[in-house]
């Protein structure tokens, strides 16, 4: 992989069109999926999309899936953006595939993906099962081509449509932010 960074858009639609949002004080249950989605889309109006996420300190890595041994993480490390399940993704910049996995537990991130830049990762989740599994690991992937689609409910992990992404100098984000991380080879048939 080389060239200059020349990032191509990652969403079918203009990102500076997506409207902001904020998890940090919500006054609902996150687990409630009905309550979810309606604040999703009272949120989002006529945009888009939603973008929002980082760095905000959230009440739902209280749950059982995100305990740990040491001192718990409650700051969430992506970027969200909510918006229609199979929502195309796009790579913004050429990668190769590092690691797939699909992590089914409430609350995880249904199907998951790292890539590796030139330097750097980018882990995308909540994505569509299809992503995964239609991908293999060391597969190069173009700038701009499209790599996954945004999961439903039911395989993203039981959230509103979304996509995280976060990006990370090395890919300890692989053990770090999904802490039942379970790579696509042992997670599929066959």
């Amino acid at each position: 992989m080389s060239g200059l960074l020349k990032p191509q858009p990652i969403f079918p639609f203009p990102i500076a069109e997506a409207g902001p949002v904020s998890l940090a004080e919500v006054d609902f249950d996150v687990f409630d999926l009905n309550a979810f989605t309606a604040f999703i889309e009272s949120q989002r109006g006529d945009a888009p999309a939603l973008i929002g996420g980082y760095n905000e300190d959230r009440a739902v890595y209280s749950s059982d899936l995100f305990k740990s041994e040491g001192e718990p993480r409650t700051i969430h490390l992506g970027v969200d953006v909510w918006t229609a399940a199979d929502t195309p993704l796009c790579a913004p910049l050429e990668a190769e595939v590092h690691s797939r996995a699909i992590n089914d537990s409430m609350g995880d991130y249904g199907g998951t993906i790292i890539l590796a830049h030139d330097g750097f990762f980018t882990l995308h989740g909540h994505l569509a099962h299809r992503s995964v599994e239609g991908l293999s690991d060391g597969q190069l992937i173009k700038a701009g081509e499209v790599f996954a689609w945004l999961g439903n409910a039911e395989e993203n992990g039981g959230w509103p449509p979304i996509c995280t992404s976060s990006a990370s100098r090395t890919c300890l984000i692989s053990r770090v932010i999904s802490p039942v991380w379970r790579p696509v080879r042992s997670a599929l048939p066959g």
